[in-house]
C-alpha cells in the first residue's frame, strides 16, 4: 500500500499464472461463447433440410472464415439443438395464448407436409413453439399431431388459427376444449378473393380498402 494510493508489486511468482488465450483459442473461453439469435435461427434453418447441427457448425465457420470468428462451438451448436424442445415449451408457456398452424409448406423429397406451430412474442417477431411433418392432410394425423402437441405443452391455446382446412376443422372441436377459440387466417382467405369473387371485382381499390 503506498500512502492510501494504491498497491505496488514486490515480488512475482511466473509460475501462479498461465499465459493469456491466443487469439485461434479465444473462442473456446465461456467468455466469449454465445449462442446468439443468428446461430439459433441457423441450426433450426438447417435442420429443416436434414443438416445436424455439427455440419451446419461447420457451414457456419466457412461462412465465417475461421473457427475464432464463429462466436460458438460445434458443442454448443449441439448443445441448443438438444435443448430446443426445452425451449419451445418455455417460450409457449409465455406466449402461447394465440397459435397459428400453417400447412402451406412441403418438403421437397417425399412432398411431406411441414406443420410449424407458430406465435408472437412480446416484441412482436413471430416465434416456432413446436413444428412436425406428416405424411399427409387428413384427420387421423391431426387428430394424433394435436394430442401430441397439447400432452407435450401441458395446456391448450386461447385461440388457434388454421387456413381452411376441413381436416383440421372438424378434428380442432374434439381435440381443444370449448375454451380454445378456432379461427381461419385472413391472409388465406383474401388469398382466395379472386378466384372466388372474381378479379374485376377485386380490382376496384374501394373494395379492397374496406376489407383492410
Amino acid at each position: 500500500m503506498l500512502a492510501g494510493k494504491g498497491y505496488s508489486v514486490s515480488k512475482f511468482f511466473e509460475e501462479h499464472n498461465h499465459e493469456l488465450a491466443s487469439e485461434s483459442k479465444k473462442h473456446f473461453l465461456r467468455s466469449n461463447r454465445s449462442m446468439t439469435d443468428l446461430h439459433m435461427k441457423f441450426v433450426f434453418d438447417a435442420n429443416l433440410t436434414n443438416i445436424g447441427p455439427t455440419r451446419a457448425f461447420t457451414i457456419f465457420k466457412a461462412m465465417c472464415g475461421s473457427y475464432g470468428d464463429v462466436g460458438a462451438t460445434s458443442v454448443d451448436f449441439k448443445n441448443w439443438a438438444r435443448n430446443a424442445d426445452a425451449r419451445g415449451r418455455e417460450s409457449y408457456d409465455l406466449f402461447g395464448d394465440v397459435l397459428s398452424v400453417d400447412t402451406m409448406y412441403h418438403t421437397n423429397k417425399y412432398s411431406m407436409v411441414f406443420v410449424p406451430f407458430i406465435g408472437i412474442d412480446n416484441h412482436g417477431n413471430s416465434i416456432t413453439f413446436a413444428a412436425a411433418l406428416l405424411d399427409k392432410e387428413d384427420t387421423t394425423n391431426f387428430a394424433w399431431l394435436f394430442e401430441v402437441f397439447l400432452r407435450i405443452m401441458g395446456r391448450p391455446p386461447k385461440c388457434i388459427i388454421t387456413d381452411q382446412c376441413p381436416a383440421m376443422r372438424n378434428v380442432i372441436p374434439n381435440i381443444f376444449p370449448k375454451s380454445t377459440i378456432h379461427r381461419f387466417c385472413m391472409w388465406h382467405i383474401v388469398r382466395k378473393f379472386p378466384s372466388k369473387l372474381g378479379t374485376v371485382f377485386c380490382a376496384e381499390s374501394p373494395f379492397m380498402e374496406k376489407l383492410k
